[in-house]
């Protein structure tokens, strides 16, 4: 029985536009955003969705109810799909870290990417652990279900490196855009990564 999972990036938040670290903070989205996810509720109208699930921090609310103000579909929330947790960054852009933090971004470039951890906040092993777990449930609980997964850049890199091992080169290189769509299908023979991080507009469904 197949599942299928679409993931889509929040809309452009005004922490985006200003090139600020967001992690779990409760930055809302942009007029630029609002609009993002208004032209994505139209691109997903006829993808044959049949329930929503999203990340419970702001951005990804907002863009949810937005899209679902047209769909009408039943939708819950689910804090494994926040973004990784940015600890004492949240906030600063890149560099106002380098100002204030030099020796941790120091240790941050220097490390492994798995083994990289936020100062007092999460690694990239902690983020796709949760979400690898939070999407096979989901997958287990909806089977044959066709999900809107709404959350974060960092989650659709992690789910795409997980799922995907084989491309792991160009799923780092891609830029995951906002509003941008990434399917998963989930089988019995396992999973794939049917499209990664594609224009909502150029999908076909």
């Amino acid at each position: 029985m197949l599942t299928r999972l679409t993931l889509v990036r929040h809309g452009e938040t005004t922490w985006n536009a200003d090139g600020r670290w967001q992690g779990w903070a409760p930055a809302p989205l942009s007029e630029r955003g609002w609009t993002q996810a208004q032209e994505t509720a139209e691109a997903l109208r006829a993808a044959g969705l049949q329930r929503i699930v999203s990340s419970d921090l702001r951005r990804t609310r907002q863009t949810a109810e937005t899209i679902n103000a047209l769909l009408n579909l039943p939708i819950a929330f689910d804090r494994r799909l926040r973004e990784i947790d940015v600890g004492n960054w949240q906030g600063l852009t890149h560099s106002e870290i380098l100002e204030l933090d030099p020796e941790n971004h120091r240790l941050w470039e220097d490390s492994d990417r798995d083994a990289r951890r936020f100062p007092d906040g999460e690694s990239f092993q902690d983020l796709q652990m949760r979400v690898v777990e939070a999407l096979r449930d989901l997958a287990t609980l909806h089977p044959g279900a066709h999900l809107l997964i709404m959350t974060h850049g960092g989650v659709i890199r992690s789910a795409g490196l997980a799922f995907d091992p084989a491309n792991q080169a160009a799923i780092m290189a891609t830029p995951i855009h906002n509003c941008s769509i990434t399917r998963l299908e989930a089988h019995a023979a396992g999973w794939r990564v049917a499209e990664f991080a594609q224009e909502a507009s150029r999908c076909t469904w």
